[in-house]
């Protein structure tokens, strides 16, 4: 009978170790494998280089907030979190 052995990361050795598993589990671990290398792939083809940005459509680069300096996350949440409670007491109008 064949053995049916996988790597995996132990987290408690912190070590890779070799698995045996039934050929149920096997065949599931080598399609997940497959599926995400082919992912990777697909997504590393398709991906945009950033350097293809520079200078962006009509140097339109203050349109990302990734690019904004003044961008402040606690002050938008607020902002949000506001808008929200403010539609909810709309409704209740």
């Amino acid at each position: 009978m064949k053995k049916n052995t996988v790597c995996v990361y132990d987290t408690i050795s912190k070590k890779v170790v070799e698995v045996e598993v039934s050929d149920e589990i096997y065949t599931h671990f080598k399609r997940s494998k497959w599926a995400i290398e082919n992912n990777n792939r697909s997504f590393y083809e398709h991906e945009i280089q950033f350097s293809a940005l520079i200078g962006g459509h009509e140097n339109a680069f203050e349109n990302f907030r990734e690019f904004m300096t003044d961008y402040d996350v606690e002050r938008e949440t607020d902002r949000k979190i506001f808008i929200e409670r403010l539609y909810n007491s709309l409704k209740l109008l």
